[in-house]
């Protein structure tokens, strides 16, 4: 599937001003994912998660992820982080390209709040955006709040509902997986292969530091960094 990313945030005036609005999204590869052994979410009844069916234990979904010739356009590997607990906040590469892709694997817990990547930020996070799960909610957001401190750019929050699988037994929750696919003022965030959220921030050039947050405990078991060509 193809999509096209429009410019809904900017002004007209600005959108004169560039003579041009809008590029192609990451390219998406759609397919009926197929979990098995699923007994539960982290909040929710299964039967109310009105995109997904049971056939006996296997969950089913529409499943939404990048091409995967896109791994071609990786180039150098920036940065890789070793397992560890995830608590409160931890920098990882305070200068980042312009354009990269970053794949995570974060594992939460009964007391995990939230687990973040901070991307397109300043050296003293004055600026920049939030890619949060939050457990509570079963949502991904991707907070726009401080992306920019320009009054002329809508910087209102992309949200959409999100759950991790517990499988085998309650006490076994999937791992969240994202793929984040950064380039210039496009941002889209693939979690699990059966969720996506594509938008864009306006944020200076030399903002580009990339973290991770958590609220409650967590485990980072991979965070990997690669330009992009």
């Amino acid at each position: 599937m193809w999509g096209w990313m429009i410019e809904e945030d900017l002004a007209q005036k600005e959108l004169e001003k560039k003579k041009w609005t809008g590029c192609f999204a990451v390219p998406r590869e759609l397919f009926i994912q197929s979990v098995d052994n699923v007994v539960g979410a982290l909040s929710s009844k299964l039967g109310l998660i009105g995109s997904a069916f049971a056939v006996g234990s296997t969950l089913c979904t529409l499943g939404m992820r990048p091409l995967a010739e896109l791994v071609n356009l990786r180039g150098d590997l920036l940065y890789d982080h070793a397992p560890s607990a995830l608590r409160e906040y931890h920098r990882c590469l305070p200068h980042a390209p312009l354009a990269c892709r970053i794949e995570a694997l974060f594992r939460v817990y009964e007391d995990t709040r939230t687990v973040s990547l901070i991307v397109r930020h300043s050296d003293n996070l004055s600026t920049a955006t939030r890619i949060t799960f939050d457990c509570a909610t079963e949502e991904v957001l991707v907070d726009r709040s401080i992306s920019t401190h320009r009054a002329d750019i809508n910087t209102s929050p992309e949200v959409g509902p999100f759950t991790l699988y517990r499988i085998g037994d309650l006490d076994t929750i999937e791992p969240l997986r994202l793929t984040v696919f950064l380039d210039h003022d496009t941002v889209e965030v693939f979690a699990n292969d059966r969720f996506v959220i594509s938008t864009r921030v306006y944020t200076d050039a030399q903002c580009t530091g990339i973290s991770l947050e958590s609220v409650g405990s967590g485990q980072v078991d991979k965070l990997k960094v690669w330009d992009m060509h």
